[in-house]
């Protein structure tokens, strides 16, 4: 049967109609072989799980000496009697085994689904407490570390309680030292005190003529020394002032040969140099006086190293490191006027202030001179000022390092 479909109403409408015998067929295998060939109008028919058969037409002839071909033959007997059909009663108590087994198939597969949503789902749950037992042993590890940790930092703590404790002792132990030392200085002093009021009373009458006669010759000793280097006003600037002939400006040496700062500054440092041992007076800032390459050290460290060496002179040294040299050396110069009792207004000024000084020694070496040397008691009193100077200069930390 062939078909054509229908443009109007979209059906199909027969063409032709094929009879064929299927005594006639022809079994050509259980698919269509590659290399055979057919005419056009022959027609193949495929039989579901029996293979492709064909038409044969120059069998039509003979159909009726054909065979029945036995593949597609209902009975593979020669017996063509007729059987008795199957009752009604059969057949319905085929159709109801029928629904039975397809019921129970049904609640087969019902159960076979809740199985496997049961399986699926302790799976799940099977994961999920894997997945618990998992964290729990997680936490426990966390918690064993931590407590791990904690007994580390208890461990730690007792430690550094134990050295805190021995610390201490030390400390108590240190601080019963200093108190029971401090007690023994204060009754060292105490009775160094009373020995030298002792002293004072027993041996000061004997003393005095030899301190006032050792006072005449170190004030004369420095008089000697200032004569060495003579300082006087600068002609036409009487606010600047020459050493042996050099003229020296106060702190400021712009415009001013170098070579000759360097020899001025060379002749004060031998001079403050003079002085302090004539005076019996221990400078600050040792000084050390080479000339034009005089030096002065800083045994402070309080902005440089201990112990450093600053110049004197402004030839191919750093402008800091001299300015710095310059101020000590000024420094020294204060401590030789503050320990005669002369109030220094100005620490830039060099040479005024050494002109001060031994202005002040001629002053009290023509006082005593002139008073005579029976004068005890204006003795006394200098010699009581110089040995406290004394003693504070000795004692005391240097001074501020300032302009």
């Amino acid at each position: 049967m062939y078909g054509e479909k229908r443009k109007q109403d979209d059906t199909f409408s027969i063409i032709s109609v094929l009879e064929v015998d299927l005594r006639a067929l022809c079994y050509l295998g259980a698919e269509i072989p590659v290399s055979a060939t057919f005419l056009p109008s022959t027609p193949l028919f495929s039989v579901d799980r029996r293979g492709v058969f064909c038409a044969c037409p120059a069998c039509s002839h003979t159909l009726s000496r054909l065979p029945f071909p036995a593949i597609l033959s209902p009975r593979n007997s020669s017996d063509e009697r007729p059987k008795r059909a199957y009752t009604m009663e059969s057949l319905l108590v085929v159709v109801s085994v029928h629904s039975a087994a397809y019921e129970s198939w049904i609640a087969a597969e019902e159960v076979r689904s809740r199985c496997s949503e049961a399986i699926i789902a302790q799976d799940e749950r099977r994961a999920q407490i894997t997945n618990k037992e998992m964290e729990r042993n997680a936490i426990r590890r966390a918690a064993v570390s931590a407590e791990n940790e904690l007994w580390k930092v208890v461990a730690e703590g007792e430690e550094a309680m134990a050295q805190v404790r021995a610390l201490n002792e030390k400390i108590q132990h240190r601080t019963a030292i200093i108190d029971r030392r401090r007690n023994d200085l204060e009754a060292s002093r105490e009775l160094l005190a009373r020995g030298h009021s002792e002293l004072d009373e027993k041996l000061r009458p004997s003393l005095q003529p030899l301190l006032h006669r050792e006072l005449r010759r170190r004030r004369s000793l420095a008089l000697a020394a200032a004569d060495v280097y003579p300082i006087q006003p600068f002609p036409g600037d009487p606010l600047v002032y020459e050493i042996a002939g050099l003229r020296l400006p106060n702190s400021s040496y712009e415009g001013c040969p170098l070579d000759t700062i360097s020899i001025a500054l060379g002749h004060a440092t031998h001079l403050t140099v003079l002085l302090g041992r004539a005076l019996d007076v221990p400078l600050r800032y040792p000084l050390k006086p080479m000339g034009s390459r005089a030096t002065v050290r800083d045994v402070s460290g309080r902005w440089t190293s201990p112990g450093d060496e600053f110049p004197l002179y402004g030839q191919g040294v750093d402008a800091f490191r001299f300015d710095y040299g310059v101020l000590l050396l000024n420094k020294n110069v204060e401590q030789i006027a503050n320990h005669l009792g002369i109030f220094v207004a100005d620490l830039r000024n060099t040479l005024p202030n050494l002109r001060a000084v031994t202005d002040r020694l001629k002053e009290e070496a023509d006082a005593d001179e002139n008073t005579g040397a029976d004068d005890e008691g204006r003795n006394q009193r200098t010699l009581v000022r110089q040995n406290t100077a004394r003693r504070r200069d000795t004692s005391a930390l240097p001074a501020e390092l300032s302009l």
